[in-house]
């Protein structure tokens, strides 16, 4: 039985969350939180001392509240002091003690955890990349010995906690799911290109230097000096958005690629594409590439960290094995300063330095879909079939339900 079967109480949850920023981990978790406090009004509370404007037109359900953590009014609490933990008591039960907190990707202090542990919570940890980021004696590393449960978004994210943070104790890997709100309804055949039409070709995630656009903006300047004709959609925001729009103008990439920020109707933005790229140093799992292949469209993506988890290499999309060292990153404009200091190499189990996706590499694998529309459209339904058929939301809730069962006392 899961948190689907109606004849069971609901969850009541506290989601720790950051919604000030638009992501994939705060996307994901709306479209969970949507499922678990939707129907049957199942309460629930997001505890976020900001909120992205994003997000307020597309709030999930009306049984999920949200709540600042830290914010009474005007003031904002020091985290951990007295005031704080009891404005926190009062933001975690809006009504029944809730049945167990779920931290998505954050940790509070640890004085945070002790008044959980002290209120009867369970705490269920779910790592969607502050593996990759955590300092040596930081959050993490003091934050998941109270873990009650720990779960991760790919094989990839558990090996991290385990190589890099030690981590002896067992974890889930409960690969993210395909959003509806991103996706069709069923799956879908890749749709033909006409032979005189551009490729369209997009590329998505915050604009930060871990995500490689610069990697990608370099393959699409080889392609154009080829003859190839591209039509390139960037969608997503952040800090490096102003110096990537100058690295395309430098490389004289002209209006053939446009930069449209963050775009609140991804599914529209899917159907516009025929291939999409995703060029990450660094990315535990990689949403994005499972919901372009929903659409039919094959993907492809470097071979690094989870990444390789949502594709099948030479059926549903192409992996680029990483070969440009740190080193080597700087001359195609990348901040090496912002990157992590490790990444997973899934292909040698083993922690390296990052490494980019050589834009030579990258050029070659678009260019491989670019003149063969046969295979093109052959990896693009297949793409489709294989995210409906792995990564279902309807799974993904049940499993996540099991687990939350699991630890919280009177909902088995």
């Amino acid at each position: 039985m899961s948190e689907l079967d109606p004849d069971r109480r609901a969850l009541r949850l506290a989601h720790f969350v950051n919604l000030g920023q638009v992501g994939g981990v705060e996307s994901m978790m709306l479209s969970v939180a949507g499922r678990l406090h939707g129907a049957r009004a199942a309460p629930g509370v997001a505890l976020t001392d900001h909120l992205h404007p994003q997000w307020r037109s597309h709030w999930p359900a009306a049984g999920l509240l949200r709540r600042p953590q830290k914010r009474w009014g005007p003031l904002r609490l020091r985290e951990g002091s007295r005031p704080h933990l009891r404005l926190l008591r009062r933001r975690v039960r809006p009504g029944a003690r809730p049945d167990a907190a779920l931290l998505w990707g954050t940790w509070p202090k640890v004085r945070v955890l002790q008044a959980l542990r002290a209120e009867g919570i369970p705490i269920v940890y779910t790592e969607h990349g502050s593996a990759w980021r955590g300092e040596p004696q930081g959050r993490l590393a003091q934050g998941l010995p109270w873990a009650d449960r720990i779960i991760t978004n790919s094989a990839a994210a558990r090996r991290v906690l385990e190589l890099a943070w030690g981590l002896e104790r067992p974890a889930t890997v409960l690969l993210n799911p395909l959003r509806p709100e991103a996706a069709p309804t069923a799956p879908r055949a890749a749709v033909p290109r006409a032979a005189d039409a551009p490729l369209r070709l997009g590329v998505v995630g915050r604009c930060t230097p871990f995500k490689g656009f610069e990697l990608a903006l370099h393959a699409i300047r080889l392609l154009q000096e080829e003859g190839h004709a591209l039509a390139v959609e960037i969608a997503g925001d952040g800090p490096e958005r102003p110096r990537l729009e100058a690295l395309a103008a430098d490389l004289g990439l002209g209006e053939g690629v446009r930069f449209r920020g963050n775009v609140a109707d991804m599914a529209a933005f899917y159907r516009g594409l025929d291939l999409l790229v995703c060029p990450s140093l660094r990315e535990p799992f990689g949403l994005v590439s499972l919901e372009a292949q929903a659409w039919g469209i094959p993907v492809v993506v470097a071979g690094v960290d989870g990444l390789p988890e949502t594709v099948r290499d030479g059926e549903t999309g192409t992996v680029v094995p990483p070969t440009v060292p740190l080193s080597a990153l700087p001359r195609y404009g990348i901040a090496t300063a912002q990157l992590p200091r490790q990444v997973y190499d899934p292909g040698n189990d083993a922690l390296t330095e990052p490494r980019g996706a050589a834009p030579e590499a990258l050029a070659a694998a678009i260019r491989d879909y670019a003149v063969d529309d046969a295979r093109r459209q052959a990896h693009g339904t297949a793409a489709s079939r294989w995210a409906f058929g792995h990564f279902h939301i309807d799974r993904y809730v049940e499993r996540l339900s099991g687990i939350l069962r699991s630890v919280a006392p009177g909902t088995r």
